[in-house]
């Protein structure tokens, strides 16, 4: 069936979404996760014939499904088959849910078992981890059988050893872009202890995962609090049973005591498990969730369940590419997958046992396929520095994996594009983690990182990005490459200097086979295709470093990510062409459509009797009622850059004079860009970083506009038309003189303004626009006087450089033509200006120029500057004085009920973290009426940033005069906030002498400014230097060095070095002793 996408709605894409005030992680809440993946999968979810699923998804040999038949089918396999049904299963629907869940986990056990004796030398195979006799268990009445597969599993250990994974206790904000203030590192939980290994050590990387079908249907413990009950599947697939069960128990435990603990919090006392902690260590064990229903009326329910699943496992579970989720409809099983490009579910079932061998084939596959074919990442591996070594995260034992995301070591792979050796990073430390969970999209996660090839002693940081970019056009008949570094790049090769970017249409071709030449990813005529489109231009992020000029200057490496060779992208690599229907979120969450009986039948029994009928496939006739607007499917590349130069975010300014000077380098950044027809889009406070200029930041640190990302580029420009070389017909002077004087209400402004005030003012507005061009001169004066102190001159008239105006006209981007690319708007949500939210001209714009007809609205640079001025605004209301942990405490907690903390807090969530609705409203009343800007939100600033008060002011009306004319301030929005910044740097310039001041609140204010004597500045300025002595000597400490808080970690036995090279670390910087044996921090 061909696809028939509709057009991307832009209306209801989404945008980044940031909780300012979010302090630390937040406990999972049940509706958290619903409400998340229903704004990811909306116009985002497609079905599949389960058939071609099964033929990309498990690619089981047809030789080996027959092997395990032929054992699951003999008479002495109790949980087997038996030539018409599998044994143990319920008969009826009568017979409740709950007696499906063991006999269907012996089955699968059963075929698990079956499956892994097919290949003795495996992974999963070894002495009796897979091949005790599930039969034999189950023959021990009241026997569990979940404990005979914990059994299984401890047949396999190795000799522990340990290695220390230092936490910088300095850095507790660990999430930097989120805006997490906490660590819990420190804490306790009982699961820092020997690792229990599950694999051989000659087994290769990717060699099958040797895991295990258990029931965990009772196991979802209740929550004391409301809202926060686990949500668990009711089957799991999963590597270490007896691990599991101990976090079940626990979780339990810490669940139902939620109230003594938080009381215990209260007064400080140490709380010994952290049930948070323990479920996101939960979720990092599951494979795969396997959910059954008997009652159609919950099947759709159990849809969106099985994505909530899909969700929290992607969350976790950084090294996930894609998740794969099992649904049992009584006794016909559906698949669901999601990736970066969104969700399938299969759109008929097959029934488990008249088509026995595809069952087999789907459970099956989770113990005969490549971990990589079920979703993991092959090029990225848990460090393991005291043996110098990765290892894959599903092969170690959640004892002793880290309970802080951001805190584990990681070697990632840098493929080489021109077929060179693999160079490989190691993670310091996580910087932005949380968008791992998204179901379509970026799904954007950063590091700081070393070169594996200076380990344990390396030369500087690095930020390593990893993303799921939008597949681009070619660029130059060329496909997306390294770019080329000054600096030893770890992987370079030659790249068109000055890529032209033409308008193209935007395929990924899917071949029949997996290529070898990813060159094969091209427009074909004859193969199967997905996803045409025409677009704009595409061009993948460090494409846009090069279009800037700046590549050399900022980026190390660049390239996609590829397994055996091939680009790992959504459509081409993991779905292999699979052809899919579009079908509707919102419909699978209505009451569910029971598909009609055939014209004829007569339905009598049910369809599991022994007498009846039994059809080979159902199909979900409710799956095809749409109920949104499809968003054509996003092809996606996972690719990954490498960044020179990290440095805190500018939240976590020094001091105000620092946060100003980066604002400005940040503003100035843009502008370069813009000046080379770029345009950055998404400004925020996590794009915008403080470089240091010197190791002990002695010399003033510089700012930095980062992630082009979301960038947009043109080849098309055009001149501003604001002045021309035409003369004014005098009578329209004359006339705008003679309003002037009837306007004015104190004093004859007539007599203020100067001619080339009016001249000015006539040409960028229109020479019939006279009535507008008085409100703009009247509008332009009273904002310099008002908020600039502008007092007039010697010759007593204003010019046009008193306000501004003194501007040439001069070429700029034309993006006016241009769709945000793939039809989302960009931009972080709470930074966003109201026309990009709204895609619409401001009401409180007073006309165009007749030259500029039509005048529509498109993503320009002054939308942009207006993105900087929240920010600062954000920061003002949020923070309390220089560096980390400085958020306000009426944020950090709401037991503060004083009016004026109520207040700050309503104030923050209405302006930033609401819906995008909200957001939009309270942005357009702003702009209508400029002055509230003073009356609602600046007396809410803390009192650390009364200084930047008239800064803040001057920019704000500045941008309403931008919006209101669209003239001078609107097509020089950059130049205006650079001047406005310019300023308040010249006035509170430092002069350690204080020469020629004599007022001493001058220099009280100017000490201030620059934060003399603050404890603030001088903590966050040693924690910088710290922190980066500390990155970079992490490796070399020994373990339990005094004063360090770190835990213990026991990994299984190296994994074949042939399928993960690591090089060896330089002569002059050995690895650390491989025979530790301390005993592991409990």
């Amino acid at each position: 069936m061909p696809l028939n996408f509709l057009n991307a709605s832009i209306t209801d894409t989404p945008v980044k979404t940031v909780q300012s005030n979010n302090v630390q992680r937040r406990r999972t809440h049940m509706e958290d996760v619903a409400r998340a993946v229903d704004k990811d999968l909306t116009g985002h979810i497609h079905v599949a014939d389960i058939n071609s699923f099964l033929d990309k998804f498990f690619p089981v040999r047809s030789e080996d499904i027959d092997a395990i038949f032929d054992q699951v089918t003999q008479p002495n396999v109790t949980s087997g088959y038996d030539g018409k049904r599998w044994k143990g299963l319920p008969v009826s629907r009568a017979q409740p849910e709950l007696a499906h869940y063991e006999p269907l986990t012996a089955v699968a056990n059963a075929i698990r078992k079956a499956a892994t004796s097919l290949y003795p030398n495996s992974a999963n195979s070894s002495d009796e981890a897979v091949g005790n006799d599930h039969d034999a268990a189950e023959a021990n009445d009241g026997e569990d059988a979940n404990a005979e597969e914990r059994a299984a599993c401890d047949g396999q250990n190795v000799g522990p050893s340990e290695v220390d994974m230092d936490v910088d206790s300095a850095d507790k904000e660990t999430d930097t872009e989120e805006g997490e203030e906490t660590d819990n590192e420190g804490e306790d939980d009982g699961y820092t202890t020997a690792v229990h290994s599950t694999q051989n050590p000659e087994t290769p990387c990717d060699a099958p995962i040797n895991g295990i079908w258990l029931d965990r249907h009772a196991i979802p413990p209740q929550s004391k609090i409301e809202g926060t009950a686990a949500i668990r599947p009711d089957l799991v697939f999963a590597s270490f049973p007896d691990v599991l069960e101990k976090l079940d128990k626990d979780i339990s435990k810490a669940r139902r005591s939620a109230r003594i603990e938080e009381q215990a919090a209260q007064k400080k006392a140490a709380v010994s498990k952290n049930p948070d902690v323990l479920e996101q260590v939960w979720w990092q064990q599951i494979h795969t969730p396997f959910e059954i229903k008997r009652d159609e009326q919950e099947l759709k329910a159990a849809i969106v369940q099985l994505f909530n699943y899909l969700r929290r496992i992607l969350q976790e579970q950084l090294d996930r590419r894609f998740a794969i989720g099992l649904l049992l409809y009584f006794d016909h099983l559906a698949i669901c997958m999601c990736d970066r490009s969104g969700g399938i579910f299969t759109k008929n079932a097959f029934s488990i046992h008249k088509d026995p061998k595809q069952f087999i084939r789907v459970i099956a596959g989770f113990s005969l396929l490549k971990p990589q074919q079920l979703g993991w990442d092959p090029g990225m591996k848990v460090f393991i520095p005291a043996e110098n070594r990765g290892v894959p995260s599903y092969t170690i034992s959640p004892k002793q994996t880290s309970k802080n995301n951001y805190r584990t070591y990681w070697l990632i792979d840098l493929p080489s594009p021109d077929g060179g050796p693999v160079q490989q990073v190691v993670t310091v430390r996580g910087i932005s983690l949380a968008r791992a969970e998204v179901m379509c999209g970026r799904a954007t996660i950063v590091w700081e990182v070393i070169k594996y090839s200076e380990f344990p002693k390396p030369k500087q940081l690095f930020i390593l990005k990893r993303y799921w970019r939008p597949a681009e056009s070619p660029i130059d008949g060329t496909q997306h490459t390294a770019v080329e570094s000054a600096s030893e790049p770890l992987a370079a090769r030659p790249v068109n200097p000055s890529p032209q970017v033409s308008a193209s249409t935007v395929v990924e071709a899917v071949p029949e086979h997996p290529v070898e030449n990813p060159s094969d990813f091209s427009p074909q005529t004859n193969g199967p295709m997905v996803n045409v489109r025409t677009s704009e231009g595409i061009v993948a992020e460090d494409y846009f470093y090069h279009l800037v000029g700046v590549q050399d200057e900022r980026l190390e490496y660049s390239g996609d990510i590829t397994i055996d060779g091939v680009p790992d992208s959504t459509l081409g690599f993991i779905r292999q062409g699979l052809v899919t229907e579009p079908t509707s979120w919102k419909g699978l969450k209505e009451d569910i459509e029971s598909a009609p009986d055939k014209p004829g039948s007569k339905r009598t029994r049910r369809e599991t009797d022994d007498n009846a009928e039994n059809p080979l496939h159902l199909s979900f006739g409710f799956l095809f009622g749409l109920k949104e607007d499809p968003v054509e499917i996003i092809a996606r590349i996972h690719t990954q850059l490498l960044m020179k130069d990290p440095g805190p975010l500018v939240k976590y300014f020094s001091c105000l004079m620092e946060l100003v000077s980066v604002t400005r380098d940040c503003v100035q950044d843009h502008k370069k860009f813009h000046s080379k027809k770029v345009l950055h889009r998404d400004v925020s406070p996590g794009n915008m970083i403080i470089v240091p200029q010197d190791p002990l930041w002695k010399d003033p640190a510089k700012g930095r506009l980062i992630d082009l990302d979301h960038a947009k580029h043109t080849a098309k420009e055009k001149m501003t038309t604001l002045t021309s070389k035409d003369p004014v017909p005098e009578d329209l002077i004359d006339q705008l003189l003679s309003i002037l004087r009837y306007e004015a209400s104190e004093h004859d402004l007539s007599k203020l303004v100067g001619r080339d005030v009016i001249v000015a003012a006539l040409h960028a507005l229109g020479h019939t626009s006279v009535n507008t061009a008085q409100n703009y001169i009247l509008k332009a004066i009273e904002v310099r006087e008002k908020y600039f102190g502008l007092t007039p001159p010697q010759d007593g008239a204003y010019h046009c450089a008193d306000l501004g105006w003194d501007k040439e006209d001069k070429a700029i981007p034309d993006f006016d033509d241009r769709q945000a690319r793939l039809g989302f708007r960009t931009g972080t949500l709470p930074y966003m200006s109201y026309e990009v939210l709204a895609k619409k001209i401001h009401p409180i714009f007073h006309g165009s120029n007749p030259r500029r007809k039509n005048v529509q609205f498109f993503h320009d640079a002054v939308h942009d500057v207006d993105s900087f001025d929240w920010v600062l605004i954000h920061i003002c209301l949020t923070r309390k004085g220089p560096g980390m942990n400085m958020l306000r405490g009426e944020l950090e907690s709401t037991t503060d009920q004083s009016p004026k903390a109520m207040a700050l807090r309503r104030l923050v969530k209405e302006l930033f973290d609401s819906e995008e609705a909200v957001i939009k409203e309270k942005r357009m009343d702003l702009l209508a009426v400029p002055e509230l800007l003073e009356e609602k939100i600046i007396p809410h600033f803390h009192d650390y940033f009364k200084p930047l008060v008239p800064m803040i002011k001057q920019w704000w009306h500045t941008l309403a005069l931008a919006y209101r004319f669209r003239a001078f301030e609107y097509f020089h929005a950059q130049d205006f906030a650079i001047d406005i910044l310019e300023r308040f740097e010249a006035k509170y310039k430092l002069d350690v002498t204080f020469n020629n001041i004599e007022d001493d609140n001058q220099k009280k204010e100017i000490a201030t400014v620059n934060g003399l004597d603050n404890v603030d500045t001088k903590r966050e300025i040693n924690r910088r230097i710290s922190h980066y002595t500390r990155a970079l000597t992490v490796f070399e400490r020994p373990p339990d060095a005094p004063g360090q808080n770190s835990f213990t970690m026991t990994p299984k036995k190296d994994t074949n070095t042939q399928s993960m090279p690591a090089p060896r670390p330089d002569p002059e910087s050995p690895s650390r002793p491989q025979n530790s044996r301390k005993k592991p921090r409990v």
